[in-house]
């Protein structure tokens, strides 16, 4: 979730957004926005960044890794993911359609997504 502070966008992540490196081992995991992809990418680092401070902390990845200890391979490795390994597809704004329902509140600039088809 982006929020404003003055010409920036703060974001911040949802709680337990690590969990998803649980998925990743068994699924391709991707992300559908109607953003900008450059917001997009902005939102995607901040996620990836709280991930691996949040799996650094869980497991105190600050030393030298004894794999004895049974620490999950997919926690191990996280502190060399990139966005790219962790979202495979990203779809943003380009993406999208512009919205064709007739709400007295809509805006020009709105749009869905093509989920259908």
């Amino acid at each position: 979730k982006g929020l404003k502070r003055g010409n920036n966008t703060v974001w911040k992540p949802r709680p337990g957004i690590h969990a998803l490196l649980r998925l990743r081992c068994q699924y391709r995991l991707g992300i559908f926005s109607s953003a900008m992809l450059h917001n997009v990418q902005q939102a995607l680092s901040q996620v990836l960044r709280t991930i691996k401070a949040s799996c650094s902390e869980e497991l105190d990845l600050s030393g030298p890794q004894d794999q004895s200890k049974g620490i999950p391979e997919h926690l191990v490795s996280v502190q060399h993911l990139t966005v790219e390994q962790l979202f495979q597809v990203v779809l943003g704004r380009p993406h999208c359609i512009p919205d064709p329902t007739t709400r007295p509140d809509k805006n020009e600039w709105d749009t869905v997504k093509p989920l259908a088809g």
